[in-house]
């Protein structure tokens, strides 16, 4: 069996575990493109999506336009906050992303939250 947590997973079954444990940042960015960023951080949020998106760099006028009208970059800021905001304490991130964005972003909402979060790099 596989246990998180000290529980097993297939208890409550493996959809239960993904979407209550699992967190995923994809290279992608797999946003919705007709949803602004809070809209987006919504989705999966279980924190109050603006403070999240400002906290990553994100202006007050940038987190309630559209997806499609931020740059590469803050689409990035937006799927990372997606990814902090369900608050999952396991974060899988797309390795061909800038980790070092990534990690950096996670540690400074994760200081707020002071809540221990798993990084996994998978390739």
């Amino acid at each position: 069996s596989v246990l998180f947590d000290g529980e097993d997973i297939a208890a409550k079954g493996l959809e239960h575990h993904r979407r209550n444990h699992i967190s995923l940042i994809f290279q992608s960015y797999n946003l919705i493109d007709y949803m602004t960023p809070v809209e987006n951080v919504r989705l999966t949020a279980k924190l109050d999506a603006a403070p999240i998106l400002e906290r990553l760099g994100l202006e007050q006028d940038e987190i309630t336009r559209n997806v499609l009208k931020l740059s590469g970059g803050q689409q990035q800021r937006v799927a990372i906050a997606r990814a902090l905001a369900s608050d999952a304490p396991v974060i899988l991130a797309d390795v061909k992303w800038s980790m070092v964005l990534i990690v950096y972003c996670v540690h400074s909402v994760q200081k707020k939250r002071k809540k221990g979060t798993l990084y996994t790099n998978r390739t």
